[in-house]
């Protein structure tokens, strides 16, 4: 029987976390039985691997992928589980977070009721120990509909958190859609590639997808909180990337400084860390990656 919705999630070091992600599947109100697991670790170092073996072996459609070689960021495992999709619709899941009961139910329901939609997307909650925060897409209706993607002015005020989507997997396929690999921020550069090239998307603004575990512990931090020149500089290129996108959807380039400029106040709270060294950071500055960007 074939399933209705491909759920991917990339691996790494997340033992701790792993198994309230994958529950959080499996306490879906929608049936589990027409949900295609794909776990694809990037050779995890700690328990990981075994863990998401053990699902795999106990429940048919959770599949475990195993990659050879370390890619040292979620955008391979990602393209890999695309690859390795066999349903009409496909969401993502990060491995140290996890799905509210009905986050695949109401995701669903409104993208397979509406063969113009190639994505619908939602919120999330920010936790971090008792501390949460709920993100919304937008905050004055319930819902959006965009049907002209390319130039919306309301681009810039979706947080490209791919967690919170649904995509029509066809889609993605006919456009050629994929993550950059090896580079942090490649959830950003996919998103909007998705974005400019839909027909149509829908947002539930009051709706909260998934939940989003803030880890700041220096033996357990999340990516986006281990500040180093490798990963500046791998956000640099996703901006790159970005530019790219948007050119090749012919963007207006006002939109394009809109867009960059929400996310460079991301980058600069990231390099004001202070975990970087002057000699680090002056190679950053004096780098090819970021020559191009200045120019552009």
């Amino acid at each position: 029987m074939s399933k209705l919705v491909s759920i991917i999630i990339p691996v790494f070091n997340v033992e701790k976390h792993i198994r309230k992600s994958l529950n959080s599947i499996l306490n879906q109100t929608f049936n589990v039985n027409d949900v295609e697991v794909i776990m694809v670790d990037d050779c995890s170092t700690d328990g990981s691997g075994k863990i998401i073996d053990e699902y795999s072996k106990k429940y048919d459609n959770f599949k475990a992928v195993h990659l050879d070689e370390n890619s040292g960021a979620a955008g391979k495992p990602r393209n890999i589980g695309l690859e390795e999709a066999s349903c009409d619709f496909v969401m993502f899941l990060d491995s140290d977070d996890f799905f509210v009961e009905n986050a695949i139910e109401v995701l669903y329901n409104q993208i397979n009721g509406n063969a113009e939609l190639d994505i619908v997307l939602g919120g999330y909650q920010n936790i971090h120990g008792d501390n949460k925060q709920i993100v919304l897409p937008f905050k004055n209706s319930d819902e959006s509909y965009f049907e002209d993607t390319t130039n919306c002015i309301d681009l810039v005020k979706i947080n490209p958190a791919i967690s919170a989507k649904i995509f029509r997997t066809s889609f993605l396929v006919e456009n050629n859609i994929k993550f950059p690999e090896g580079i942090p921020g490649q959830d950003l550069v996919f998103f909007l590639d998705a974005f400019f090239n839909a027909k149509n998307v829908l947002s539930l603004n009051n709706f909260i997808v998934y939940n989003r575990i803030l880890r700041f512990d220096d033996n357990d931090k999340s990516i986006s909180l281990n500040v180093t020149s490798k990963y500046i500089l791998g956000l640099i290129e996703a901006y790159n990337l970005t530019l790219d996108v948007c050119m090749n959807n012919h963007v207006n380039k006002n939109l394009i400084k809109l867009i960059l400029l929400s996310h460079l106040q991301f980058f600069t709270n990231q390099i004001l860390k202070d975990s970087l060294s002057l000699d680090e950071l002056s190679s950053i500055f004096n780098s090819s990656n970021f020559e191009n960007f200045k120019k552009s």
